[in-house]
């Protein structure tokens, strides 16, 4: 796993807990095209680059994403999990979380109120099924 300290990020906030990568998303609305895909390439980079399999997503300061963005999410949660990782989210509220509700994401998700908990479970997480 690569030091965390040479990625940047314009809408994410890094930081390293063992072999879990804690990112803040850090823009409230998140709509724009060109802002998805740059989100999307920072997270294959953290994932294909620096090695990271475990991810912890806190989008407490978001209030608004589209359905690009999910999208984008549930890929990286699907490869994630046939690598033996995982995704956790956490901090998601209001307006989102009656998205995510109503799409029944919150139940395709790992999904936790806070990031304690979030780095809690990604650091016991085990796969059901180990990648060969």
């Amino acid at each position: 796993m690569a030091d965390l300290s040479t990625f940047q990020s314009k809408h994410l906030k890094c930081k390293q807990s063992g072999d879990c990568a804690l990112l803040v998303l850090s823009t409230p609305s998140i709509y724009e095209e060109e802002v998805i895909e740059q989100i999307g390439q920072d997270l294959n980079t953290l994932t294909s680059e620096f090695g990271f399999k475990r991810l912890i997503i806190d989008i407490k300061a978001v209030n608004l994403i589209t359905s690009s963005l999910i999208g984008k999410l549930v890929q990286l949660h699907r490869r994630l999990k046939k690598e033996g990782g995982v995704l956790v989210l956490c901090g998601i509220q209001g307006h989102l979380e009656t998205i995510f509700r109503a799409s029944n994401l919150i139940n395709y998700f790992h999904i936790f109120p806070t990031e304690e908990k979030a780095l809690e479970f990604a650091k016991n997480f085990a796969p059901e099924h180990p990648p060969s």
